[in-house]
C-alpha cells in the first residue's frame, strides 16, 4: 500500500516517483507510436479473428 504525501492526489504518491511525464517531442513520440502499434496489433487479431469466424458459417 502506498501513502500519498497529499490525499487525493495521486501525483504525490510513492508509486508514482518514477513515472516519467517528460513533455520532450521524443518522449511523446514515443507514447503515440507504442499507442499506434497497440492499435495494429488489436486491428489486426480483430480482423483475423473475424475472418476465422466468417469461414466457419
Amino acid at each position: 500500500m502506498t501513502t500519498c504525501e497529499v490525499p487525493g492526489d495521486v501525483f504525490s504518491c510513492a508509486a508514482y516517483a518514477t513515472v516519467n511525464y517528460d513533455p520532450g517531442t521524443g518522449h511523446i513520440l514515443t507514447v503515440w507510436g507504442v499507442l499506434v502499434a497497440y492499435l495494429l496489433i488489436c486491428l489486426a487479431l480483430t480482423s483475423w479473428s473475424l475472418r476465422r469466424i466468417d469461414r466457419g458459417r
